[in-house]
């Protein structure tokens, strides 16, 4: 089957946005359609949609955006992959493996130096190199049933989409000491934080002698109950940023006095402290989720050198091959340096004391698998102990990866 895989001109949204709307079992009416086509040329910029194109009708879809992510407190420049989307007749004849590759190869010529998603065929993204780098729990409460354990100094009080630069202040703090942060700018916040339309939500802040020390995102949902007249209702937390103890426990505090809802759901990451300043965490359902953002180098060399390292790193020396059988350009053997916290990548001739493929190299880059634990695993092979010693500290990580952001 011949294809071609190209950029989606401005005429060609409607089809765009219908096979975004077929995959993920959305309204595909006519106005439902007109409606996602309008906010698709207010979100996206035209570079960011690539299709495949079968004798000439759009079959599949892709976006790929730009972002800058946060790792060790350094911003590297990250492409994410979303929306990827193929009509059922033409599903299984690796047309989502050409998005990708044409994916892959746009990214490194804009010098996009790793790759982010959210996968939902785990399987298939990770052939493809990419590897699950978060995972999540959900935490489900009665707002009745729990309280703070200590009282918090400051106030709440809640802003609109207008104060976003003291928020994006308060938030670039929290993301150089959080790894898998993206930089946002004043657009995401107006709608991705703070929504429209159907999807609008509240923001809180808190504060101590007149400065903001966090924020929280949240919204309601409704639904009913048979037993009840009048409906209830969810708080769900879209996210909860604070820079020191003080303000999550006053934060915490804040959303618990909703005690109008049915119950208060938030989905974060395993290294949440939430049941740490309950007074009674056997109150709180916990669910495992399910793994979330997956990694990938797209350039293995400048991805490398683009991540600063920890001070455990300085001085560490390594020789590292890398097998990258979608994007040839990897292959090969890496001289890997540290000096004053930041990495070299040279190629190398000489035999690799760590050998690795993409995919383990991505989970190692954002700290989500440790070097011990992946030789462990059987996931890579080290020439000896100080292999392992110099690879373990050229990986250290500041902090877990987490990501606040969907896209």
């Amino acid at each position: 089957m011949d294809f071609e895989v190209r950029p989606v001109r401005d005429d060609e949204i409607e089809e765009f946005v219908y096979i975004n709307a077929y995959a993920f079992d959305r309204d595909r009416g006519p106005a439902a359609i007109e409606e996602a086509a309008a906010r698709e040329r207010e979100w996206y910029k035209p570079e960011s949609r690539l299709a495949v194109f079968v004798d000439g009708r759009m079959v599949a879809r892709m976006h790929l955006l730009p972002f800058d992510m946060y790792l060790n407190g350094g911003a590297v420049r990250t492409g994410g992959i979303g929306g990827v989307g193929v009509l059922p007749e033409y599903r299984r004849r690796g047309l989502t493996a050409a998005l990708l590759q044409r994916g892959l190869n746009d990214m490194r010529e804009s010098g996009q130096v790793i790759s982010a998603l959210y996968p939902l065929h785990y399987e298939l993204y990770r052939r493809y190199g990419w590897e699950i780098v978060s995972a999540s729990v959900r935490y489900s409460f009665s707002p009745d049933d729990v309280h703070v354990a200590r009282p918090a100094p400051g106030e709440c009080r809640r802003v609109t989409a207008d104060e976003w630069p003291a928020l994006d202040a308060v938030y670039r703090e929290y993301a150089a000491n959080h790894n898998g942060s993206l930089a946002r700018d004043e657009f995401w916040w107006r709608e991705a934080v703070f929504g429209s339309g159907r999807d609008s939500r509240d923001v809180a802040v808190w504060e101590l002698d007149g400065a903001m020390r966090g924020y929280v995102a949240y919204g309601t949902r409704s639904f009913s109950l048979p037993e009840r007249f009048m409906p209830a209702s969810t708080l769900w937390v879209r996210e909860l940023v604070a820079l020191n103890g003080d303000s999550y426990a006053g934060l915490v505090g804040y959303l618990l006095h909703h005690d109008l809802q049915e119950r208060i759901e938030w989905t974060s990451s395993p290294e949440e402290p939430l049941l740490y300043i309950l007074n009674d965490p056997s109150k709180v359902k916990t669910e495992i989720g399910w793994p979330q953002m997956a990694l990938r180098l797209v350039d293995v060399p400048r991805a490398l050198e683009a991540r600063p390292c920890l001070p455990v790193a300085d001085g560490a020396r390594l020789t590292m091959a890398v097998r990258d059988v979608v994007a040839g350009w990897n292959e090969g053997t890496w001289r890997l340096e540290v000096t004053g916290g930041q990495l070299r990548a040279e190629p190398a001739a000489s035999t690799a004391d760590l050998t690795v493929e993409v995919g383990t190299l991505a989970a190692l880059y954002a700290g989500r698998l440790s070097v011990r634990e992946a030789a462990r695993a059987g996931l890579l092979e080290a020439r000896g102990e100080q292999a392992l010693e110099q690879a373990g500290n050229i990986f250290a990580v500041g902090s877990s990866f987490r990501c606040l952001d969907w896209f």
